[in-house]
């Protein structure tokens, strides 16, 4: 069943990428329409971007060629330019210190696809997608060997990853509507906000990385630190967490459940507004040591059952008869006890999430190939661009994922509230799965994989300070679990964008090996580097100039896009069609 499977995905990515490059003649004559200097002969001003009007192809600038008098992008090597040449070294550099540094590439691949080969930014969303896709791969390879930093677990967050993955996908398909329907200006104005927030939080995150490489060599010189906390510069759930910190290295917790879980004692902690918030919803009394104990968070103070917790617990109880899938859908049923809860967690691959992530991601991939896209991009259902059958086969990918998304957050809940009754203990970077965090948590993610899919940015971008702050996820899990994130999120937003027209897939394919090779050289030989001389937040520096720089090239874009807008078209705000 399984070689079926995989057959059909692997005839589904090829379907898409052979439709795609039938489409390159369908928008020629889009775009011819929608200038009608074109067809009249006017003289045209060259613009320089895919997809202006042109009278000769040496009015399109380099990597462009006039072909029915529209500006298309030259096929990959005909001929092999000094700027492909260029694209490549900066493509593989950046992904290298990217990786390195915990951070996509994202925001740094699309203006350069922008400015220094000049695509329209309707199509450097794509590109950047499969480009953050090829890192993905190698980040998540990695990913999967490594272990978390407290815990006896993989480093890979699968509740996060298997949680977060649905709910992005259900927004990645109204992002890549809203790329083509909005004009380009406001898209490239909207990049270049959110380049500036990541300026900002980068540069954060650098000057921590900074106190921390002190902190530490303060203790190697002299054995003596500074007046703060390691702990508090990684990371920070609430305001008290800075003073409980210390509190939380002279107490001591339960030495039998710590070593079972792990080496969490140190970074473990616990604040009264949280115990008390899932207390509340869970009936329970105030969870206190008697001691005064901040080391961590238990699920009772004795790590006993309570009977209050049981009725919460059976939220999930129906999954429970479910052939194959009832141990995973229902937490109690495969781990009744704490000992079977750490035995399941120690597992380097958590087949369940993986077969739900795997399963989730074919299901989008066959069903793009099934229905179609541009009209040259003929659907083997014969299902027709905008007809009612296109819409109602997109209405029931998202409630198969808004299904997928809800049972993923029913299972988090229950499996918090078996830990909770199982007196579990939670480090200071494990995620309580309370009501209102998985809310909030889901609206989040819808939103990121709508902008993502919008502007060409991976999730993990746009989620890493989520995780890391409000959330209070170590940072190296957030860099491994968002690799595994963007592998599934990034791989379907570029299968959609080739779907609709808007990916030049010779260029995505090429450009996605070179940030592969790069991200492999930045996680094994300068993350090496970096942690053997402790030079992290250099590398951060250096992605902080990056930014900045792709933020000014991100900026010309934008307003040379919206200047050629006022000038070419009669509507200063154009909307296109995805028809």
């Amino acid at each position: 069943m399984k070689h079926v499977v995989l057959l059909c995905i692997l005839l589904s990515l090829i379907y898409i990428v052979l439709q795609a490059e039938q489409v390159r003649g369908e928008t020629i004559n889009t775009l011819r329409l929608n200038h009608p200097n074109v067809a009249s002969g006017k003289e045209i001003t060259s613009r320089f971007l895919v997809g202006t009007p042109c009278n000769s192809s040496i009015s399109c600038g380099p990597e462009l060629e006039c072909e029915e008098g529209v500006c298309v992008h030259v096929k990959l090597g005909s001929p092999f330019t000094v700027r492909d040449g260029m694209a490549c070294l900066v493509f593989f550099v950046a992904a290298a210190m990217a990786s390195a540094g915990a951070i996509a590439g994202g925001p740094i691949f699309v203006p350069v696809l922008e400015v220094m080969l000049n695509f329209a930014v309707s199509q450097a969303g794509g590109v950047s997608q499969s480009m953050i896709t090829g890192m993905a791969v190698a980040v998540s390879t990695i990913a999967f060997l490594k272990r978390h930093p407290e815990r006896d677990r993989p480093a890979v967050y699968y509740e996060i990853v298997t949680s977060m993955v649905p709910i992005c996908l259900m927004g990645t398909f109204i992002g890549t509507y809203v790329n083509q329907v909005l004009p380009g200006y406001f898209t490239a104005f909207v990049v270049v906000i959110i380049l500036i927030y990541l300026v900002i939080t980068t540069s954060m995150k650098a000057m921590s990385l900074r106190r921390i490489e002190l902190h530490e060599r303060d203790l190697r010189n002299t054995g003596t630190s500074s007046d703060y906390d390691m702990a508090d510069i990684l990371v920070s759930q609430n305001p008290q967490d800075s003073n409980n910190t210390n509190a939380t290295k002279r107490n001591s917790f339960s030495k039998s459940l710590s070593n079972a879980a792990g080496t969490c004692e140190e970074h473990a902690w616990t604040t009264t507004n949280d115990s008390d918030e899932y207390n509340s919803n869970l009936n329970l009394p105030s969870q206190r040591n008697n001691n005064n104990n901040n080391n961590a968070t238990t699920g009772n103070e004795n790590g006993e059952s309570s009977s209050a917790c049981l009725p919460n617990v059976q939220i999930t109880r129906i999954f429970a008869k479910i052939p194959f899938l009832g141990a995973y859908l229902h937490p109690p049923k495969s781990s009744p006890d704490i000992d079977s809860m750490l035995k399941t967690e120690r597992r380097r691959f958590q087949w369940g999430d993986l077969l739900l992530l795997v399963t989730t991601w074919s299901f989008v991939i066959i069903f793009v190939a099934l229905r179609g896209g541009k009209p040259r991009i003929i659907s083997p259902l014969g299902v027709h661009l905008c007809g009612w059958i296109y819409w109602f086969l997109l209405a029931i990918l998202e409630l198969v994922l808004l299904i997928i998304s809800s049972v993923t957050m029913l299972r988090l809940y229950s499996l918090h509230q078996h830990r909770v009754r199982l007196g579990y203990l939670f480090c200071r970077s494990d995620v309580r799965w309370t009501p209102k965090t998985l809310i909030l948590y889901g609206i989040f993610c819808f939103v990121c994989g709508l902008v993502a899919s919008w502007v060409g940015i991976s999730v993990e971008t746009l989620a890493a300070g989520f995780l890391l702050v409000v959330l209070g996820v170590d940072p190296l899990v957030v860099q491994l679990t968002g690799g595994v994130i963007n592998l599934f999120t990034s791989s379907a937003i570029a299968a959609e964008s080739a779907a609709n027209g808007s990916l030049a897939w010779r260029y995505a394919l090429f450009y996605a090996g070179f940030t592969f090779l790069g991200a492999l050289v930045g996680v094994l030989v300068v993350g090496h580097f970096v942690k053997k001389y402790h030079l992290k937040s250099i590398i951060v520096f250096c992605l902080v100039f990056f930014l900045i720089v792709a933020t000014g090239l991100e900026l010309y874009v934008a307003i040379q896009t919206l200047q050629d807008t006022l000038k070419y078209d009669t509507s200063k705000f154009p909307i296109g069609s995805i028809c």
